[in-house]
C-alpha cells in the first residue's frame, strides 16, 4: 500500500507542479523591464506626479486582469488539461514589466527634480 501511496503522491505533485507551471505569473513577481529615465526629459513635477497617477492605475488595472488570467488558467487546467486564458493571449506579463518599468523611471526623474515631494 505504501508504494501505491507513494506513487500518487508524485503524481500529484506533479500534476501541482504542472499547474502551477503553466499558469501565468503572478503580476506581483514580473519584474520591471528596463525603460530609460530619460523619456521622461523636460517633465515638470505635475506632469510627473500624473504620469505616476496614470501608472499606478493602468498597474492595478493590468494586476486584476492577471490575476483573473490565473484563475482561468487553472479552470482550464481542470477542465482541459492545459492554460487556455494564457494559451489565449491573456498573460499579460510583458505588460506589466514595461509598466512597472516606466513607473520606476518616472519615480527615478521625480525623485531627481522634485525635491519638495517625496515619491
Amino acid at each position: 500500500m505504501s508504494g501505491r501511496a507513494s506513487f500518487l503522491g508524485s503524481l500529484g505533485a506533479a500534476a501541482a507542479a504542472l499547474l502551477l507551471g503553466g499558469c501565468a505569473q503572478r503580476p506581483e513577481t514580473v519584474a520591471a523591464a528596463p525603460v530609460n529615465e530619460a523619456q521622461y526629459y523636460g517633465w515638470n513635477c505635475p506632469e510627473l506626479r500624473g504620469e505616476l497617477g496614470r501608472l499606478d492605475r493602468t498597474l492595478a488595472d493590468l494586476y486584476a486582469e492577471q490575476r483573473q488570467t490565473r484563475n482561468d488558467d487553472a479552470i482550464g487546467y481542470v477542465f482541459a488539461l492545459a492554460p487556455l486564458a494564457t494559451m489565449s493571449g491573456g498573460d499579460l506579463r510583458h505588460q506589466i514589466a514595461l509598466r512597472k518599468g516606466e513607473h520606476e523611471a518616472a519615480r527615478q526623474a521625480a525623485a531627481r527634480r522634485c525635491h519638495a515631494a517625496r515619491f
